[in-house]
C-alpha cells in the first residue's frame, strides 16, 4: 500500500458527513408547524435510519488512516510522537473552537441564557474530553478521536512501529473486556469513551490495513466485500427504521456489528479496488470529502442560524418547512467550502511546517 491518499476514502467521508448533516437538518424540523405524519417526518425517519451510519464510518476510516500513517512513519520516537500530536491538534481543535463559539453566539442571539454557557469554560469541553457538548452536540464523536490519538501518541513514544498491530490487538482486546465487564455491572467506572462499544470501530478500521496488504494482489474479494457491506448496512438501516417511532434505534452492539462491520467491508472493498485502479472516484466526491469535517461541525450552527432567521423574518416563517432544511444543507456546504480554505487548510499547513521544523532540528542535531 504505497499510495499516500485514497480518493475512495475521501468520497466515503464526504457522503458520511453529508448524511449526518441531512439527518440533523431534517429531524430538527419534525413537529414544526406540521403534523407528525408529514413528509418531513417520514424523511427524518429515513435519514435517521441510514444517516447515523456515517459516524461509524468515520470511526472505521480514522482507525485505518492512523494505522496507514504509522506504517509510513520512518521510526517511532518522542519527536515523531510530538509531531503526530501537533498535526492531530491542528486538524481538530481550531475548527472545533470556532464552530462551538459561533454556535454559542447564535444561541445567545436567539435569547437563550442557560447554564450551558458556563460549560464553555470547562477544560473538558475545551480539550474535547467531555461526554456532552453545549451548542455543538455532534462534538461527542471527537472525544473518541482524541482518546484514540492519545493512545497512538503513547505507542509512538515507547514502541517500535512494527508492533503497532499487536498494540492495537492488545489495546482493543483490553477495551473489549472492560466494556463487557462494565455492561454486566462488574466495573462501575464510566468514562464513556472506554465503555461505549463504538470505540472498538477504530481498532476494526486499523486491522483492515494488514489484511489489505496481505491480499493486495487480489481484487475479486473486494467486490464481494462491498456487496456484503452494503447488505449489512441496509439490514442495520431497516432495523433502525422499524425502531425510530419507539425512539429505540439500534443497540450499542448492533451498531458495531451492523454499522461498524458494514463500514469496514465497504472501506476494504473500495480501497482495494482503487489500489488496483478498478474504480473511478469523481472529483466532486473527493472535494466533498475535503470539506467533510467542516460539514460535520458547521451544520449545527447553521441550524441555529436558520432558527434565528425564522424568529426574525416573517417571509421565512411562511416557507414550507422542508425548504428550511434544504436551505440549511446548501448553506452548510457553501460555508464548509470557505471554512476548508480559510481555516482547515491553513491549520493543516501550519502543523506540517511546524512538524518539519522540529524533525529538521533533530537531523541537524545528529
Amino acid at each position: 500500500m504505497t499510495k499516500q491518499t485514497f480518493n475512495s476514502i475521501q468520497a466515503l467521508r464526504g457522503i458520511a458527513a453529508l448524511l449526518i448533516c441531512c439527518v440533523h437538518c431534517i429531524t430538527s424540523k419534525i413537529g414544526s408547524n406540521e403534523n407528525t405524519h408529514s413528509v418531513i417526518s417520514e424523511l427524518g425517519r429515513i435519514f435517521i435510519s441510514i444517516g447515523n451510519w456515517g459516524v461509524d464510518l468515520f470511526f472505521i476510516i480514522s482507525g485505518f488512516i492512523i494505522t496507514l500513517l504509522i506504517f509510513k512513519t520512518n521510526e517511532c520516537s518522542f519527536k515523531n510522537a510530538f509531531c503526530f500530536l501537533i498535526k492531530r491538534f491542528f486538524r481538530i481543535y481550531p475548527l472545533f473552537w470556532i464552530t462551538i463559539s459561533v454556535a454559542a453566539f447564535i444561541t445567545f442571539l436567539i435569547g437563550y441564557r442557560g447554564i450551558e454557557f458556563q460549560k464553555l469554560y470547562d477544560f473538558k469541553v475545551i480539550l474535547l474530553l467531555a461526554h456532552i457538548y453545549p451548542f455543538l452536540g455532534v462534538a461527542w464523536t471527537l472525544s473518541f478521536e482524541v482518546f484514540f490519538y492519545l493512545g497512538v501518541f503513547l505507542f509512538l513514544c515507547f514502541f517500535n512501529k512494527k508492533y503497532f498491530i499487536q498494540f492495537l490487538l492488545c489495546w482493543g482486546g483490553i477495551l473489549f473486556i472492560f466494556i463487557i465487564l462494565h455492561h454486566n455491572n462488574i466495573f462501575t467506572f464510566n468514562y464513556y469513551t472506554m465503555t461505549d462499544p463504538r470505540v472498538l470501530e477504530f481498532f476494526i478500521g486499523g486491522l483492515l490495513l494488514p489484511i489489505l496488504i496481505r491480499r493486495k494482489n487480489v481484487f475479486y474479494d473486494k467486490y464481494i466485500s462491498i456487496t456484503f457491506g452494503a447488505i449489512v448496512i441496509l439490514i442495520g438501516a431497516s432495523n433502525a427504521y422499524v425502531n425510530v417511532p419507539k425512539h429505540a434505534y439500534l443497540g450499542y452492539w448492533e451498531i458495531v456489528y451492523l454499522n461498524g462491520f458494514g463500514s469496514a467491508l465497504l472501506l476494504y472493498g473500495f480501497v482495494g479496488l482503487e489500489y488496483h485502479n478498478k474504480i473511478y472516484i469523481p472529483t466532486s466526491l473527493k472535494k466533498l470529502g475535503d470539506i467533510s469535517y467542516s460539514i460535520y461541525l458547521w451544520h449545527f450552527p447553521i441550524i441555529g442560524l436558520s432558527l434565528l432567521i425564522n424568529l426574525k423574518l416573517n417571509f421565512y416563517q411562511h416557507l414550507p418547512i422542508i425548504y428550511h432544511s434544504i436551505i440549511e444543507i446548501i448553506t452548510t456546504i457553501l460555508i464548509s467550502i470557505l471554512s476548508y480554505y480559510m481555516i482547515e487548510r491553513p491549520s493543516i499547513h501550519y502543523s506540517q511546517r511546524l512538524s518539519f521544523k522540529i524533525l529538521s532540528k533533530n537531523k541537524v542535531g545528529n
